[in-house]
């Protein structure tokens, strides 16, 4: 990041609240202040609620005699002329207009002034380097040796913190894993793990993670010195969810329902019809460009929410009374996208591009047979992707989710006989390849058999007589 400093007039530190934005900031500015003479300015804006006074309050940091009246970015640049200066403009993100006119002014006017900057989303001003602060490192869920979980910073951080609060903690391998997932859940996002680590010194390490559910009430108390709206984790997101505007605020809170990420298709399915196309796409791009929704690098095309931020806004779309609508749009939009497969055989690449679906489809199928659910959606779009866990070879999870789903095939619910047929046929080719037991086995398929016959269904009766040729020479006459 010092090289960065040494090559760029203009870096912008940006990420979500409590990623450390601004002691990296500080941090950067002690490390290269011998550069600037020692003369470095740190122009602290998060307290402002006009950004007008953004303006004033850099004057005054750079003691600049300019009165009221006449103080501008460009009279700040011509006072502070040829001097050699580090300015830091910290917490941009609510005076981002009026910050970027301060930084483009040094910039023209000031040849010896770099300008480091905190903000959550870039200045866009000429000659910025964004600089896209990562959450820290956090073990991976197969990740059981204690030595390799304490290499990741995230839980170095978690046991140091908590240490500083109860000298005595001193975790074990067990504690060990359970900080792992804990730092998993919060994302590596520093602030959340400090505010985890003064709970873990009360109350321990089990109840904090059994808690993290909700973690909005749990996580409720920071550290004094720190700005308001880092004193609990829900002023952090407040804090950032007010700064946006409605239609940042209704994507965001609708793309919550999508807990392993999204495609750009997935997000314009789940906006009503009167935002066009081309509003939802620059919407996007304004959420991630204000570090609330970011690229997801395991697959190409995807984005995703950090696991807190999907929890708060999924609370604001539940408030509104908005998730019931917008859970039948995402399981809506899943049964379209494995319509085309019409109960055969995907190819590889229908495969690749519907196993990241899956946690997805397991919360739309946990909607839809809720209370409140839709029972015949929720048919449907298990029917619809048995052929990917069969592919996937995910027999247990394909037979369960098949079972589910004929369990609620009450009197009262419409659904597609053909539907009800390929289930059972398929709910015993499932069991075959499981450990289920052979009365379940034969039930499945005479049940499937008798339903496609009385349908006429050629292919899906010689699909089921296949698989009771396959179970009988197994287990005996079905």
């Amino acid at each position: 990041m010092i090289d960065i400093l040494s090559a760029y007039r203009a870096v912008t530190l940006v990420g979500p609240g409590g990623i450390g934005k601004t002691k990296l900031a500080i941090e950067l500015a002690r490390r290269v202040a011998s550069s600037f003479d020692d003369s470095v300015a740190l122009v602290e804006l998060a307290t402002l609620q006009d950004p007008a006074l953004a303006i004033s309050a850099t004057a005054r940091t750079l003691k600049l005699a300019l009165s009221d009246k006449c103080v501008s970015p460009a009279s700040i640049a011509q006072a502070i002329g040829s001097r050699r200066l580090l300015l830091v403009l910290d917490n941009c993100e609510h005076v981002i207009d009026v910050a970027a006119q301060i930084a483009s002014a040094v910039l023209r006017y000031c040849p010896n002034v770099t300008v480091l900057a905190t903000s959550r989303e870039g200045l866009r001003i000429d000659g910025e380097y964004v600089a896209a602060i990562p959450p820290l490192s956090v073990p991976g869920p197969d990740v059981l040796d204690p030595d390799l979980v304490l290499r990741e910073s995230a839980v170095q951080l978690f046991v140091t913190r908590t240490r500083a609060l109860r000298a005595s903690f001193v975790p074990d391998a067990s504690d060990l894993l359970k900080i792992a997932a804990v730092c998993r859940r919060l994302d590596g996002i520093p602030l959340a793990l400090e505010f985890a680590a003064a709970r873990v010194a009360n109350l321990g390490v089990d109840t904090v993670l059994s808690r993290l559910d909700r973690r909005f009430e749990l996580l409720n108390s920071g550290r004094r010195d720190q700005l308001p709206r880092h004193q609990t984790l829900r002023a952090t997101l407040d804090w950032s969810y007010d700064l946006l505007l409605p239609e940042e605020q209704r994507l965001l809170c609708r793309l919550a329902v999508l807990p392993a990420g999204f495609t750009l298709d997935a997000a314009i399915a789940m906006m009503d019809d009167d935002l066009s196309r081309s509003d939802v796409i620059e919407t996007l791009f304004n959420l991630v460009g204000k570090s609330l929704v970011s690229l997801d690098p395991s697959f190409e095309g995807r984005w995703r929410l950090l696991e807190t931020t999907r929890a708060y806004a999924l609370e604001k779309l539940a408030e509104a009374g908005f998730l019931a609508q917008v859970s039948r749009r995402h399981a809506g939009f899943l049964r379209q996208l494995v319509a085309p497969l019409g109960g055969t055989s995907p190819t590889a690449d229908d495969v690749s591009r519907l196993a990241q679906e899956i946690e997805n489809v397991h919360a739309a199928l946990d909607w839809a047979f809720a209370p409140d659910g839709d029972t015949t959606l929720g048919v449907e779009l298990t029917a619809g992707f048995v052929p990917v866990w069969m592919h996937l070879l995910s027999f247990v999870e394909c037979s369960s989710r098949i079972e589910h789903a004929l369990v609620h095939l009450g009197p009262g619910v419409t659904c597609n006989p053909r539907l009800k047929a390929q289930l059972h046929v398929a709910l015993g080719f499932a069991l075959l390849n499981t450990t289920g037991s052979a009365d379940r086995m034969k039930a499945a398929l005479n049940i499937g058999l008798v339903l496609a016959e009385e349908l006429s269904d050629l292919e899906l009766s010689a699909q089921g007589r296949v698989d009771a040729v396959e179970l009988q020479s197994q287990l005996g006459p079905v």
